[in-house]
Order: structure tokens, then C-alpha cells, then sequence
């Protein structure tokens, strides 16, 4: 029974031996790998952004014309990963994009894509801040814009809550659901989905670190 013991204190000194060489190797490569690449860096840990903000950067993503010089590679992406057929033309692209077509005009959407005879506006919710009608407003307003069924508004907000009744009623949610004209995304899914597919078809190194920061940034902040 004490050559048991023996043996088993030798074998169990032994294992946090090779552990401690193990985290100590680890460390080392680590702190190497810091030097070349600063991975623990992110530029967005000095910013503040708001909802506002993160709704411009994604714009920026989704802008065929954007600075990232990936032409529609971005956009496509985001079509895929949402359902919706690629489309050949460039779209125009804006964030807080006034309600004209409805009598409450002081309500302005997050995100528009707009191709003249089809749109895709994003609400964008990191938080939970619904408004009276906000969302009843604005299918109204694309309903008018773009006729019956020719647009698509996809929510996107941090987890699985879907928006407060008090912004739109579940039966008109529904049934633009039913119609395909509603999607619910939420961040720590879809929206990361879309951002590492990004991530993975960028061509610039630049703006991938961009991204990776971004990502990252918008996953710790709002999960």
C-alpha cells in the first residue's frame, strides 16, 4: 500500500511538472507572439461607440464603395448569410435615413440598402430601446416607398429577443415574417457569421484586423 502511495505522489508531481513546463513554453510563445503581432490590441477599447456609430461601421462594410476596396464582396456576404438572392447593381447605402413616405417623417432608420425598386433596411438594437410604432412606422414607410412586397426588414439585436410589441404588433410581425419581409439576426450568430466570412474573403490585412477588432469588440460589449 505505501509503494502505491509513493507512486502515486511521484506520478502526480510528475504531471504538474510537465504542466508547469507546459504553461512556462506556452507563456514564452505567447509573449513572442505578442511582440510581432500585438494580438491583444484593439483599437475600439479606447472608442466609445454607440449604436449610432456601429450602425455607420457596418454601413462602411456593407458600402461596395467603401474605404476596404473589396468592391460588393461585403455585401454579398451579407445577402447570404440573410437568404436574399445577390443582386448585379450597386446599392445605395445610408444610416439614418429619414421616413418620407409616412406622416411621422422624424423617424429615421438605422440602415437602408437601396436599390431604387427593392430596399433592406437593418434596425440595428444593441440594446433594448424600442419606440412607440417605431417598427410599424417603418414597414409602412417601405411598404409606400417601394410597393407591397418589394423590401425586407431585418432586425438585428444581441440575443433572441424579438422587438417589443409596443414597436410593432406581433400579428403585423408575422406577417411580414409569413411574406419574408421580416429577419431576426442577432449578433453572436448571424451577425458573427457575416463578420468572419468578411474576414475570411478580405484581401487587405489592413482592414481584416479591422474587422477582427470590430467583431470582437461588438461581441464583448454586447454579450
Amino acid at each position: 500500500m505505501e509503494s502505491t502511495l509513493i507512486e502515486f505522489d511521484k506520478n502526480v508531481k510528475s504531471y504538474f511538472n510537465d504542466t508547469s513546463n507546459f504553461l512556462e513554453i506556452h507563456n514564452h510563445y505567447q509573449k513572442e507572439l505578442e511582440r510581432y503581432t500585438s494580438i491583444n490590441f484593439n483599437l475600439f477599447k479606447f472608442i466609445h461607440l454607440d449604436e449610432n456609430k456601429i450602425s455607420e461601421i457596418i454601413v462602411n462594410i456593407l458600402n461596395p464603395n467603401g474605404e476596404h476596396g473589396q468592391g460588393t464582396l461585403f455585401l454579398n456576404a451579407f445577402l447570404e448569410i440573410i437568404g436574399i438572392e445577390v443582386k448585379d447593381k450597386k446599392p445605395f447605402i445610408d444610416t439614418e435615413v429619414l421616413t418620407r413616405q409616412h406622416i411621422n417623417n422624424l423617424r429615421r432608420m438605422d440602415i437602408l440598402i437601396d436599390w431604387i425598386d427593392f430596399g433592406i433596411m437593418i434596425e440595428n438594437k444593441p440594446r433594448y430601446d424600442d419606440k412607440t410604432d417605431q417598427l410599424k412606422n417603418y414597414a409602412e414607410d417601405l411598404r409606400n416607398k417601394y410597393g407591397g412586397k418589394n423590401f425586407i426588414m431585418v432586425y438585428l439585436s444581441n440575443d433572441g429577443h424579438f422587438p417589443s410589441e409596443v414597436s410593432i404588433s406581433k400579428e403585423f410581425r408575422e406577417e411580414l415574417e409569413i411574406n419574408n419581409q421580416f429577419i431576426h439576426i442577432t449578433y453572436n450568430v448571424k451577425f458573427k457569421e457575416w463578420v468572419e466570412k468578411c474576414i475570411n474573403i478580405c484581401q487587405s490585412e489592413k482592414y481584416k484586423w479591422f474587422l477582427k477588432d470590430f467583431l470582437d469588440y461588438t461581441l464583448n460589449k454586447y454579450l
